[in-house]
């Protein structure tokens, strides 16, 4: 297709594209993403090194290289030949090694540092493999051995794993088991990626060898098995079994292959791990640092400079995308947009929009003076001075492709999300370049970093874009100066050697890289505090080879507060977290090493979707636009998915990974909705992949940070468990409409000096409590933060405290927000004196409001950087895992918890770290503490009464009470009479019956496997026939009743069963948490010969969530025999029998 034919097409089509300032038609142009002609480099830079294509330039010594080969001692581990007898020859790949490699010493490194001597290990066992000098044991929980999240689409047998021999405690303290350090590792990587990038080569290291002067590693790839030999720096490198690596360069289908200098070809370790480009460019100060900063997601710590550089930085590229560089334009634009946006920002620095605007308005004539030559058309080529050279590059930005273009590349391990990707000439044909834009000065270390970022950046734009880029632009505004960089050979091979340094560390998540930087650095750096806490609980300042023990010793002088039970606590639940972030890690990497048809299976994914734009909506420099989906096969509803309204979203073509990301809106057979914020090729194919978000994990572990930091009362309650005190003399006021459970609740918050502990069993009230104790501690003048894990647990309480004239803030995203408590978000500002100054209106709106409302992740929002409240109250509280519920408790002096640990647990997707405690919340820890600080709401106003005792007895001890005569005596009546049915179905019609039991062995209903999990289709015939007679021939409401199983699999079949009862839900134990139907129909699935019950059914949380759905009619179909071999469900059936609530199908 003709390039120029191209552009305009793309031009043509909806949203508008800027215009470009100079265009010479004459030139080659292509449209955004690349799809024309590679672009040939000008004259003078006809011989300008491309890393990608050609590999090629001379070895050259620069500061961005890493140092030379380390040349200690390396002791040497079990000889190859006596390892590989112990090993059965008739393996193959040993044989292959056998015979490749029979000369070599055998070694899996455990040091984490360049510059740490290896040690020796000996293998112990497929699961364990320890140190022959310490306990640290390096923990394999891959493949079939690493069990994944009970959830509702999963039924796995853990006995395997709970058979293991429990690991030795550490000495300071018996309550927290030793577990093994977790690994970033995969037993089965696959040896493919998708799309499959060129001139790319990805195996898996089976064995690794050190020899004198290079590492020989073992590998297997997609043709067999081949030998790597890594020589000069890339010897640095610490390569153990099952890593990934890429080879990138032509290797002629060599099975034997040589990493070095003189090959020029490039390895990258495990690149499944994405770094960020700025992370690896700033690396070589202190690697400590910027994994701290990969590990934490932490509130930015802003000053002056800081604020006032990302307003410049918006406002240039709002000019870039505008075409206008003009005085009067961007006064206009900050005056009228940017200043408003960031007056959040500016309040938390105590600055006034006023003079923050002044300050800023006085930095604009510089960038008239860059743009007055760098960007206007029959003005001089700009001179930008070479990087590593004395000349100068004379170049013109014609135009402005893209701004913060977002990259990710499973290929070189990397990500980076651009300023800027420009058309830029030297006075010849177009070429593609990043313009990187910088309001901080171009001299000392960071202008160092600076250029590896861009260079780093280059490698991204050839693999999106196709294209040679023989420049990359930096540009200060600062200075009004620009500087031209040249990618090399040498930087970029020693940028990618110091990423895989990296990966190293962060694929070690226990671990931090050891301290390298000088005190003075440490006095100053931000991560001084995180920095202490991992420094004390890890012992860094004993370990005799840590090369920066002075400063690990200067460390510890500040954390001589924390005794070595609290260090335990830390290193024991930051340990679990890890485990949780290295599962989440692998969900995401199946975004590009698994087909699109093979994920959709796990209800992850969308394949094959065609896309039509709906809306376009351009605010300042984002941009978003709407997109319908559809294919030639039905779509999944939702609920048939782990898609959620609002999902996350990576958005990927046949051609590259993450063109875009964004969330859904709406998911249906017919379509799917989803915003992106990026214009996609509508003529393209598009896999629409969910998100494993790991922005909760390092919330959490910052949270388990400030409370050391921060909150030494916190500290004893949570890690000590010091009891709460209460001040019985506190006189409560009687509140009408409470009972007696919950006037105690009332009583107990108002009389705590620390917290109270609110078990609120199914249907007590819980929310109506909660908003009583709103009401009386605002009578009282205090403040009060409402929080909860989801969206809508904290929206019913909001809407229950609408009508009671409260003032109030929700803070979150407007979108996830319940459409009927928005006016509680913007909509307050309308209340506001219009003449007030910005500061003194957001001091009013957000400051003084008296009751503020958010989920437990948007903790990280400014607001509670100058907020503290007088009281916390968390709902649901036993759902959200310790550290996430950590983050609001930081903000008050006082705290609520109301939840029901006989309900659902909180989600933890890693085995491991869910059997040594992540699942259990600190209100369970709280509970089992102290119950006296514990008050039971048990009266209940949902289930009647045979539906209530099948409950109270199984779970509750019996404490469950009906609320009133008329909840106890609630029957299910048929609104319509049925003249003729089956006798099977008579006990289940008949409104006497309120629990009805259908055993299904007598008519043989045997479980099936299928390819999406466990299913049962002679139960999903029994269901259709029970909702046919109540629906068709009974006369209930579809919205009256709800089908629940904890099998997804039997969701979707159940679901086209039923296809024709739109509004009856078909939900998953999770999905009806919170909800309550008259009539709740169960399938338990199983019924199997081989006393096979499954986890699933084991967990009687999840069970009694299901029972306590129903409010009148419990219907409940399985099979008696398989599910006597549960115990839980054995005394179920003892319950049902003896009360003669059970019928056969």
């Amino acid at each position: 297709m003709d390039p120029k034919a191209a552009i305009v097409n793309w031009e043509s089509s909806s949203p508008p594209r800027p215009k470009p300032m100079a265009l010479d038609v004459s030139c080659d142009q292509t449209p955004l993403r690349g799809s024309g002609p590679k672009y040939a480099p000008s004259s003078e830079n006809s011989n300008a090194n491309d890393p990608v294509d050609d590999l090629l330039g001379k070895y050259q010594i620069n500061p961005l290289r890493s140092s030379p080969p380390p040349t200690w001692p390396i002791p040497l581990a079990k000889p190859a030949q006596k390892f590989f007898s112990e090993s059965s020859s008739s393996n193959p790949l040993t044989a292959a090694a056998m015979r490749l490699y029979s000369p070599g010493y055998l070694k899996r490194p455990r040091s984490i540092g360049p510059l740490t001597p290896l040690k020796p290990r000996k293998t112990v066992s497929a699961k364990f493999v320890l140190d022959d000098d310490d306990d640290d044991s390096n923990f394999s929980f891959l493949g079939k051995e690493n069990i994944p999240p009970l959830s509702d689409d999963d039924d796995l047998d853990f006995g395997a794993l709970l058979a293991q021999k429990a690991p030795t405690p550490p000495e300071d303290s018996v309550k927290y088991p030793n577990l093994p350090e977790p690994v970033l590792a995969y037993k089965e990587s696959p040896l493919e990626i998708h799309p499959t990038p060129s001139q790319c080569h990805r195996f898996v290291v089976e064995v690794v060898g050190i020899e004198a002067d290079h590492t020989v590693l073992v590998c297997k790839g997609l043709k067999g098995t081949v030998t790597i030999e890594v020589r000069d720096t890339w010897r640095q490198i610490q390569f153990e079994t099952n890593d990934v690596v890429h080879i990138l360069g032509d290797i002629n289908g060599s099975e034997n292959i040589v990493v070095s200098h003189a090959t020029q070809l490039i390895l990258v370790l495990n690149p499944d791990t994405l770094l960020a480009c700025t992370a690896v460019a700033e690396s070589f100060n202190c690697e400590r640092q910027i994994v701290l900063r990969n590990r934490l997601r932490t509130p930015s710590d802003s000053n002056v400079a800081m604020i006032y550089g990302v307003i410049i930085h918006e406002l240039i590229q709002v000019c870039l995308l505008e075409n206008s560089f003009s005085i009067p334009f961007m006064e206009e634009k900050l005056e009228n947009d940017i200043i408003d946006r960031f007056v959040e920002d500016l309040m938390v620095l105590e600055l006034e929009p006023k003079f923050a605007l002044e300050e800023i308005k006085e930095r604009l004539p510089q960038i008239v003076k860059w743009a007055a030559t760098a960007l206007c058309p029959g003005r001089p080529l700009f001179k930008a001075p070479i990087h590593r050279s004395s000349k100068e590059l004379t170049v013109k930005i014609s135009r402005t492709l893209v701004i913060e273009e977002e990259i990710w590349s499973p290929r070189y391990g990397l990500k980076g999300k651009i300023d800027a990707v420009v058309a830029a000439s030297t006075g010849g044909p177009e070429f593609t370049s990043a313009l990187e834009i910088k309001t901080g000065s171009m001299s000392g270390f960071s202008s160092s970093a600076h250029r590896a970022q861009v260079m780093l950046y280059s490698l991204l734009l050839k693999e999106r874009y196709e294209k040679i880029l023989p420049w990359m632009l930096l540009y200060y505004a600062q200075e009004a100066a620009m500087i031209a960089v040249r990618p090399m050979i040498d930087e970029i091979r020693g940028l990618i050697l110091r990423r895989n340094m990296l990966v190293r560390h962060i694929n070690r998540p226990a671990r931090l890289p050891w301290h390298t930087s000088s005190s003075f650095d440490c006095k100053y750096c931000v991560r001084k505090d995180d920095c202490t806490v991992f420094t004390a609980a890890n012992a860094e300042h004993k370990a005799e080879d840590n090369p920066g023990i002075k400063i690990a010793e200067n460390l510890m002088e500040q954390a001589t507060k924390w005794s070595s039970n609290q260090l335990a606590f830390f290193r024991h639940w930051d340990r679990l977290l890890v485990y949780e972030d290295i599962e989440t890690n692998r969900l995401t990497r199946d975004i590009w090493c698994m087909d699109a048809e093979t994920r959709e299976a796990t209800g992850k994914c969308l394949a094959n979707i065609q896309i039509s734009l709906r809306s376009y909506k351009k605010e300042s420099i984002k941009s978003t636009y709407v997109y319908i989906g559809t294919r030639s096969v039905p779509l999944p509803d939702i609920d048939q998915t782990g898609f959620n309204y609002f999902s996350p979203i990576v958005v990927s073509s046949s051609k590259n990974v993450a063109e875009a990301t964004g969330s859904i809106y709406k998911l249906n057979s017919e379509e799917v909705e989803f915003v992106a914020n990026h214009e996609l090729d509508q003529s393209e194919t598009y896999r629409l992949d969910l998100e494993d978000h790991q922005h909760f994990l390092s919330v959490s572990k910052y949270n388990l940070l400030r409370m050391f930091v921060e909150r030494p009362r916190l500290l004893e309650l949570v890690v000590d468990l010091k009891a709460p005190i209460f001040d019985t003399s506190v006189k409560v006021p009687i509140s009408p409409g409470l009972n007696d459970d919950q006037t105690g609740a009332l009583r107990k918050v108002m009389q705590t000096k620390d917290y109270t502990l609110i078990l609120g069993m199914p249907g007590t009230g819980k929310t109506t409590t909660i908003v009583s104790i709103v009401q009386a501690l605002l009578a009282q003048g205090k403040s009060v933060f409402i929080s909860a894990n989801t969206h809508s647990a904290v929206d019913n309480i909001v809407l229950k405290l609408m009508n009671l004239n409260i003032d109030l803030l929700r803070v979150g995203y407007a979108t996830r927000v319940n459409p009927q408590v928005q006016r509680f978000m913007a909509a307050r500002e309308a209340k506001l004196d219009p003449n007030l100054e910005p500061s003194a209106r957001l001091e009013q709106l957000y400051l003084n409001v008296p009751v503020v409302a958010a989920t437990c992740l948007t903790i990280n929002s400014w607001l509670f950087s100058r907020r503290h409240f007088d009281y916390c109250i968390i709902d649901e509280a036993s759902q959200i895992t310790l550290p996430t519920c950590l983050g609001p408790l930081r903000h008050a002096d006082r705290f609520v918890l109301v939840g029901d640990h006989f309900q659902l647990q909180p989600i933890v997707h890693s085995a491991v770290a869910r059997q040594n405690g992540l699942g259990e919340s600190l209100f369970k820890r709280l509970c089992d503490a102290h119950p006296s600080a514990v008050v039971n709401l048990s009266h209940q106003y949902r289930m009647n009464g045979d539906i209530m005792n099948l409950s109270s007895t199984l779970i509750y001890n019996g404490m469950l009470k009906c609320g009133s005569e008329a909840v106890k005596n609630a029957r299910l009546s048929l609104p319509k009479q049925i003249h003729f049915s089956p006798n099977w179905i008579k006990p289940v019609l008949d409104s006497n019956n309120s629990v009805v039991f259908l055993n299904t062995d007598e008519v043989g209903a045997p479980e099936e496997e299928r390819t999406d999990g466990v299913a049962n289709p002679k139960e999903s015939k029994i269901i259709l026939d029970i909702i046919t007679y109540f629906v068709d021939h009974g006369g209930i409401q579809q919205s009256d009743i709800g089908v629940i199983s904890v099998y997804r699999a039997q969701l979707r079949l159940i679901k086209e069963r039923l296809s024709k009862y739109k509004e009856l839900d078909v939900l998953t134990a999770d999905q009806a948490q919170g909800r309550d139907k008259n009539c709740i129909v169960i399938s338990l699935v199983r019924s199997n010969n081989d006393k096979r019950v499954g986890d699933l059914l084991r967990d009687w949380r999840r069970i009694n969530v299901c029972f306590t759905r129903a409010k009148s009619k419990l219907v409940i179909v399985g099979s008696r025999r398989t599910l006597t071999y549960a115990p839980t469900l054995e005394k179920f059936l003892k319950i049902i029998e003896t009360n003669g609530w059970m019928w056969n199908a």
